[in-house]
């Protein structure tokens, strides 16, 4: 399913929070009147045809990263997606929706959205957890006043630490993401990039274990209560 709105570009594979289809899964959800909806990091999609032509000028107060431009992109169809950029928007303190609209309206982006996961949002923009779509090259990220290695890692480092985990998953016969998670914690210690590397490849990690779920479960409370020990 795909559904393209001014502003907003949605599909079966991006990476959506299922109760709300308009809203990307590295984003917040929508918050009630009653809480601060403000934010330090947001992001909005910048087609090429209806940018600011010195949209970048307009940014140059603020730190941002913007990916690499999404023109190979497709639909679940087989049809052309329309190029777009992704942008990253990091601000020194909280902004309203109102305020980070004005900008993103004014140099042409789309409606904004708040950011919840920046390691996952960045590696979205290479598209680097999502092996069933375009990979873009790193060298095609451009970056304003933030490190994006920061978000990124490295690939080598990270492969290892992905390689470790699937041998600890296999090796306990773990069957539930959450169990994985609340392994990596507890393993924190030991193992420091475990539950960074297991939080920003959730697809992954979500089908790997999904495999040992009709095989014999891991007692996790046993398991935990030994780690603890």
């Amino acid at each position: 399913m795909t559904s393209e709105k001014k502003g907003v570009s949605v599909t079966a594979e991006s990476p959506l929070i299922q109760s709300n289809p308009k809203v990307l899964k590295h984003t917040q959800p929508k918050k009630t009147s009653h809480t601060d909806n403000r934010s330090r990091i947001w992001t909005f999609v910048l087609y090429p045809d209806s940018a600011k032509k010195e949209w970048q000028d307009d940014l140059v107060t603020n730190q941002w990263i913007c990916s690499p431009l999404h023109d190979k992109d497709k639909n679940p169809d087989g049809s052309k997606k329309k190029s777009h950029w992704h942008v990253y928007l990091s601000f020194p303190g909280k902004k309203s929706f109102s305020q980070v609209s004005e900008l993103t309206k004014k140099i042409g982006g789309t409606i904004p959205q708040p950011v919840a996961n920046s390691i996952g949002m960045i590696r979205y923009f290479l598209h680097l957890d999502n092996p069933e779509k375009v990979q873009y090259d790193k060298k095609g990220l451009i970056s304003h006043g933030l490190d994006v290695n920061k978000y990124l890692g490295m690939d080598k480092d990270y492969e290892d630490t992905m390689c470790e985990i699937e041998d600890y998953i296999d090796s306990k016969k773990i069957t539930e993401y959450n169990e994985l998670v609340r392994v990596s914690r507890r393993l924190k210690d030991e193992f420091p990039d475990w539950h960074r590397c297991i939080t920003t490849h959730t697809i992954h990690f979500s089908k790997y274990v999904s495999s040992y779920r009709y095989s014999s479960k891991t007692d996790i409370s046993k398991l935990i209560k030994n780690i603890d020990k």
